[in-house]
């Protein structure tokens, strides 16, 4: 059982008799505290609780906690030291000045080569409508003007212009003389005899066609050929050709008659 407080009159007590002896025998030190050092307890203090070693199951468990929680304590300096960028200055009011100029001559420079473009572009749109312009007055330049020529409005007009006009260079191959095609051995052809005539059953000029003399003259006589054996119609489509339309028309319903009589009153 532990011993009992002192009460605090006993306290008082026996403070008061230290202080006596303490003022009669000064060169004594007595310790003032040695009253209250009077442990609470006489029991033994408390042990820290042992830690008991891990079993190897948990061992093995936390390997991958402690490796993990120690690389980067062992890490770190490394990275932070492989990280850390280098200290730059600042840009001076040099540098900055001369980043602004380059960015400006740089949009200047552009701009003038899109301009230098454009430029180029109109001049030889212009250059192509001058040469069209020359071009056409050149073809009327063969008419020779004699008195009463100029009569009335209707001799300037395009009518009579078209009548003095310099013949157009002719070809010197067309399309046959590139395929290697004989018009003539081509008669039984009724796609190409058609391709050859209009709708009146009418041959194309070489104009239309764009052919030479030569094959203008044979695309005839194949024409005349084809017409003369039976082979094609002279006034009309072919019948191959006109079936095929035919059947690419789109078919019209018809409502069907009813047998229903309306009366007139």
């Amino acid at each position: 059982m532990p011993p009992r407080l002192p009460s605090f009159a006993a306290a008082a007590s026996l403070r008061r008799c230290v202080g006596d002896l303490i003022a009669a025998q000064p060169a004594v030190r007595l310790p003032a505290l040695s009253v209250f050092a009077v442990p609470l307890s006489s029991s033994a203090p408390r042990a820290v609780p042992r830690q008991h070693p891990p079993s190897s199951g948990a061992a093995f468990l936390n390997l991958d906690h402690d490796a993990s929680s120690a690389r980067p304590q062992e890490q770190q300096p490394q990275q932070q030291q492989q990280h850390i960028p280098p200290t730059q200055p600042p840009p001076s009011t040099l540098d900055t000045s001369a980043a602004l100029s380059r960015v400006l001559f740089d949009t200047e420079s552009r701009r003038r080569f899109s301009d230098r473009l454009e430029a180029q572009k109109r001049t030889a749109l212009e250059r192509l409508a001058e040469r069209k312009v020359s071009d056409d007055y050149a073809r009327m330049l063969p008419r020779r003007w004699r008195v009463g020529d100029l009569y009335a409005p209707h001799d300037l007009s395009a009518a009579e212009a078209t009548k003095w006009r310099a013949p157009a260079r002719q070809p010197t191959r067309d399309v046959l003389d590139v395929l290697g095609v004989d018009p003539r051995d081509e008669y039984r052809n009724f796609a190409l005899v058609s391709g050859l005539v209009n709708s009146m059953g009418r041959i194309y000029r070489g104009r239309v066609l764009g052919l030479r003399g030569v094959n203008q003259r044979r695309v005839a006589r194949t024409v005349r050929r084809a017409i003369g054996a039976g082979l094609h119609p002279s006034v009309h489509k072919h019948p191959e050709l006109l079936s095929s339309q035919l059947a690419q028309m789109p078919k019209k319903n018809f409502a069907a008659p009813t047998s229903r009589r309306h009366s007139l009153f």
